[in-house]
């Protein structure tokens, strides 16, 4: 508990609600790598999927910022073959409101690799709100 508490007390924190029933929560994206978890409620608890993914965030511009990383997929309460799929995450968050830069679009493009060595592809659309007043910009 302290952990959690002394990692929401110094980092940035966002949290993203997806077309797709699915929801995610980000570390500090003013900073160039930052940690994605995302919590796909769509399904039960016994095999929701899960995923954890390491970002890289380019410079941000005016109206948007994009970003790309690597992560995995899993289902941690499956008794059985936990590792869904590796991803990897390509996004581009808008800022349409600039005095509210808190509150974004974002849309996700992400190739998936499955354990059984197929490929796919996931595209994902959503609302961000990051709990700072310097979301998308360089402190």
């Amino acid at each position: 508990m302290l952990v959690v508490s002394c990692f929401v007390s110094y980092s940035q924190m966002g949290l993203t609600m997806y077309t797709s029933g699915s929801v995610g929560l980000n570390t500090n994206t003013i900073k160039k790598l930052s940690i994605d978890a995302k919590f796909f409620l769509n399904s039960s608890l016994e095999s929701m999927p899960m995923e954890m993914n390491v970002i890289y965030n380019f410079q941000p511009k005016t109206y948007h910022r994009f970003s790309c990383g690597v992560g995995a997929n899993f289902s941690p309460f499956r008794g059985y073959d936990q590792m869904n799929y590796f991803v990897l995450p390509l996004s581009v968050e808008l800022y349409p409101l600039q005095n509210l830069k808190q509150f974004s679009l974002v849309t996700e493009v992400a190739p998936l690799l499955t354990t059984n060595d197929d490929l796919a592809l996931r595209y994902m659309f959503g609302l961000r709100y990051t709990f700072d007043k310097k979301s998308g910009q360089e402190k």
